[in-house]
Formats: C-alpha cells, structure tokens, sequence
C-alpha cells in the first residue's frame, strides 16, 4: 500500500470551510476509494515493497430484500390450478302477492326463479428457475476463516432469496401495470360504459377555465387538493351499490376495508408537502389498503418516466397499450392479485467436481377481474 499525502487537501478544504478562502475546486480524486476488483501489482507495503498487502476485512454488503409489491397478494391456493369466481347478480323486484289475489284465485307458491349466476375461472400459471452453484473448498484460499467463509456463502443464499422475492415482485408489478392498461382499454372503448380512467388534469382545467399543463400542476396547492378530493370521493362511491366502475355492469360495491388505493410516491410526496398532511393522512393514507410505489414500469429520473406503462394485455395482444402520467389507482383488493405462488429449492451434488448446484423454482398465477370496482387516475 502506497499511503497518499492529502495535507494540501486538507488544509485546502478547512480554508474554504471556515471562510478564510473563497469558493474553489478541491481536488479528492485521490481522497476516497472508489474500489477496485482485483489486487494490483504495486499493492505492497510501503517500506521493503516485499510484503504483499492482506485483506483485513471482508464486508458483505447484501441484505434481505422485500417486495414493494406484496399487497396485491391474496389467499393463495396449494393444490389445484384452478380459480374459479362466482358472481350472482341482483334479484329483480316484483308484485308483493300478498296484495294481488282474490276470492277463487292464489299465488303459484312453487313458482321457480332462479338468480342470474355468473362464473368466471382464472387458470394461468407462469413458472421459472434460478440456479447458483456453490463449490465445496474452493475458495478457502481467498478467506482467513472458516466463519469468513461461511458468511460468503451465507451471503450467495441472501442474494438468491432477493432475486427469488424481486421476481415475484417483478411479477406482481406486471399483472398491475397490465389491469391499469385494461383498464384503459375499456375506457376508450365506445361499447363499454362507465368510469374506468379519470384524467384529472383535463377535468380540472375545465372546471377552473384554465389551461394548465403537467409542470403547473405538479407542485400546485390547489390542484392536488383538487385531485386527492376527487380521488377520496371515487373512494366513497364504490362504498355505494354500482354498475359504474366495472367493465361488466355488474352490481358492485366495495367497502373500505377492502379497498386498494395505490398511489404513486413522487405524488404523494407533493401531496404531504402542499396539502396539509394530517388531511392528506386521514383522506388517503388511513386507509387499510393504501400502498405506495416508487414507479409504475421503471424507475427513472422524472415524474414522466416513473408514471408511464407500456404493455401489450390480454385484450391488446398485438397492439401496446400506454398510459401516462398515472398516480393512482383506486379498486377492488379482488380486482388484481396473485392466486397461486408456490417455490421451492432443489439440489444436486456433484462428487467429482466438488460442488454442489441449487435451484430455486417458481410457480405464480396472477389474475385480473375486471368485473371488479376499479378507476385509474392520471395527471392527463
């Protein structure tokens, strides 16, 4: 190791800070270790230039991982592949007999009316596998320890376990993304009726006579006092018997408790920010089923990166479908979930070589009802 000298920097730097220097560059390019992978050449002692420099430390920077994603999963089935749901729809009113007969004349009392029954079954299932290959001593020579090692090993199993979980989540996302494009599809389909998508820019520019766009609405008051009170009254309707929010007309209502209201983070940040935040608390995030997510398809820098999807759905196999500037979405928890999640691991040990392979294999079933309540919103 070569020790650098950095008393110039320092001295430079404590200049600056304290105000006896003005504003300038510091040169750290040398300060900080941005690491590297391998032990160089000149990686030996400073006096003989003979001593090879040894690890003194090994930090395992993995750590367990959990799904953004979980609250979509529901009551998960282990045997069978099979989902079946039943609606029965509303029963129609009609005469009170006991008001329409006469002398020499009664009601028919084995008059059969059955209910109007519906069912819909749910059967995909996707699976897939992660392997990883752990050697039996191989590596000894890089640890000083056998708890060194074991700790290395145990950190392989931690990033195993993660990629298992974000597959899921990753899963999990896409069935999302995928209803919040049906749900545009039904939207802009003039044979479908009701309420599936509300773009409440637009509706706000026109009941304020304005002509806002996305930049002005943003970090504006009164806007997002706007929208997180449209959204709370959608909240409160689907609460009330409805055929409104549903691709089906069928008779729906759905109660807090069982309402999913996901919201995206970079606008629920401006909300808590603009609004007052025990309103915004008590409107919003008091309830059960309020998520956050930190984006829709991917991560990105801007709010227009982290709001749109862009998915061919079951509905639009041949042609994408893309919804922008999406900040929440307010359904049904029976709208969108997972019905089957199975894993397992498996392994085979292989003697001559010394070694042994791991396999991580996953089964996972998503489903969307779109006879469920549901609207999503936008910043359109």
């Amino acid at each position: 190791m070569n020790p650098t000298q950095v008393y110039d920097i320092l001295n430079d730097a404590v200049s600056q800070a304290v105000g006896a220097d003005t504003y300038d560059t510091i040169d750290a390019s040398n300060l900080v270790d941005v690491g590297t992978q391998l032990i160089s050449n000149n990686q030996t002692d400073a006096i003989y230039s003979k001593l090879l420099d040894r690890i003194g430390k090994i930090i395992l920077s993995d750590r367990k991982y959990k799904s953004k994603w979980s609250f979509i999963a529901k009551s998960e089935i282990e045997w069978g592949a099979i989902v079946e749901k039943i609606h029965i729809g509303l029963l129609k009113a009609q005469n009170n007999s006991s008001y329409t007969w006469a002398s020499g004349t009664a009601p028919d009392p084995f008059e059969i009316k059955n209910p109007t029954i519906y069912n819909t079954l749910f059967k995909n299932m996707d699976t897939w596998e992660i392997p990883v290959t752990i050697p039996d001593k191989q590596m000894r020579t890089a640890f000083s320890s056998a708890s060194e090692m074991e700790s290395f090993i145990s950190s392989i199993f931690t990033a195993f376990e993660n990629s298992i979980e974000f597959y899921y989540e990753t899963m999990a996302r896409l069935a999302f993304n995928t209803y919040v494009c049906e749900k545009k599809v039904a939207e802009d389909d003039v044979d479908v009726d009701g309420i599936h998508v509300i773009n409440l820019l637009t509706d706000y520019n026109t009941l304020k006579g304005t002509t806002y766009v996305l930049n002005d609405v943003l970090y504006n008051k009164d806007f997002l006092r706007y929208a997180v009170s449209r959204i709370s009254d959608i909240k409160g309707i689907m609460g009330a018997m409805n055929t409104v929010f549903n691709v089906k007309g069928y008779e729906r209502f759905t109660p807090d408790d069982n309402l999913k209201l996901v919201v995206l983070g970079m606008f629920a940040d401006n909300c808590k920010a603009f609004m007052e935040s025990d309103t915004y608390h008590n409107d919003l995030v008091a309830l059960t089923g309020y998520a956050e997510i930190p984006y829709f398809q991917t991560i990105g820098a801007t709010f227009a990166d982290r709001s749109k999807i862009k998915e061919k759905t079951p509905t639009s196999p041949l042609t994408a479908v893309e919804v922008t500037n999406v900040v929440a979405i307010v359904c049904d928890d029976r709208s969108v979930g997972a019905m089957l999640r199975r894993s397992n691991t498996t392994s085979q040990r292989n003697q001559r070589g010394e070694y042994t392979n791991y396999w991580a294999k996953g089964e996972e079933g998503f489903y969307l009802d779109l006879s469920e309540n549901g609207v999503v919103f936008t910043l359109n």
